[in-house]
């Protein structure tokens, strides 16, 4: 009797042990998408983020990023699927910004351009600025219906047809 008992129970834990860990799961992934997720960009530690997606018409973009005349970044989308969501990511601690330029504060510049074919667009260049212990975050995305956080992503010069839906939202330091 106790042999066969021993295998229910058996039996018994290892579903107990499969819901436990689901269970863990599911609390964890609900806790990190409101916790994890920078749902307010404005409380960005410091460092930079940047997010920028290759607007429809385009593609493929490039996007630098410069210290005064001092090239630190250069960003290329590398997804060869045109369907796909296409972007540039970077994610830059302090401590990164301190490692690989030598300063974690002061104004950046950011310049895109977008390749459809031959031909290029370029957006106007952005400049951010990182006080020091404190991030910037960019984003930049199609974004069709109106949003009051995000602004045109202006271009000077459009041989892509880039539309107006290709909106940009900068939360840096700058007054």
């Amino acid at each position: 009797m106790g042999i066969g008992h021993g295998k229910r129970t058996g039996r018994s834990m290892k579903h107990r042990k499969f819901i436990f860990a689901y269970f863990a799961a599911f609390v964890y992934l609900v806790f990190c998408g409101h916790a994890c997720s920078p749902a307010d960009p404005s409380k960005i530690e410091c460092g930079l983020s940047l997010d920028i997606y290759t607007p429809q018409e385009a593609d493929s973009i490039h996007v630098a990023i410069y210290r005064n005349d001092t090239l630190l970044y250069l960003l290329k989308d590398t997804i060869p699927c045109k369907a796909c969501d296409r972007q540039v990511n970077l994610e830059k601690t302090c401590r990164d910004l301190i490692r690989e330029t030598g300063q974690d504060y002061g104004r950046f510049y950011i310049e895109e351009k977008a390749f459809c074919r031959e031909l290029e667009t370029l957006f106007m260049v952005i400049p951010v600025t990182i006080e020091h212990g404190h991030g910037a975050y960019i984003n930049a995305h199609d974004m069709p219906e109106y949003n009051e956080l995000y602004s045109t992503f202006t271009t000077q010069k459009n041989d892509c047809n880039i539309d107006s839906s290709y909106k940009l939202i900068v939360v840096d330091n700058a007054e």
